[in-house]
């Protein structure tokens, strides 16, 4: 094997490293859900939290249910199993035609939760998402 780290045109490219939510899994996309008192009793069999998350998962392959703090819970989603991605770098919520965040809040509203699904980004410690 040809020794990357010597001078040579490939060195440099060999210690670069990119940001990346794809390290030996698939790819990970995050979502935020929005339904007003999310957090309320959150623990309860049934709660409000409890119905958003097992809806989710019953139409795409969830990875991770944060917490929920006030209205809002972050979840960690493959993201090929989403009907249709968008783009990471330019996070939004996209509610034409059968976006993904449409259709989960579709499957929301139609078991009569109101529910915001948001596309995030994460950088550093804070996540950026449009409200």
């Amino acid at each position: 094997m040809p020794d990357l780290y010597s001078n040579t045109a490939l060195a440099g490219n060999a210690r670069k490293v990119s940001p990346t939510d794809q390290l030996g899994t698939r790819k990970i996309a995050y979502l935020l859900v929005d339904a007003e008192g999310l957090a309320t009793n959150y623990t309860d069999a049934n709660s409000l939290y409890s119905q958003v998350v097992r809806l989710i998962a019953q139409n795409v392959e969830l990875y991770s249910a944060g917490i929920p703090s006030g209205d809002q819970a972050l979840l960690l989603v493959n993201a090929d199993s989403m009907p249709e991605t968008t783009n990471p770098d330019t996070p939004s919520r996209i509610n034409d035609g059968e976006s993904a965040n449409a259709y989960l809040e579709s499957i929301l509203s139609n078991s009569g939760l109101t529910v915001a699904v948001w596309n995030v980004r994460q950088h550093g410690d804070n996540i950026t998402y449009n409200c």
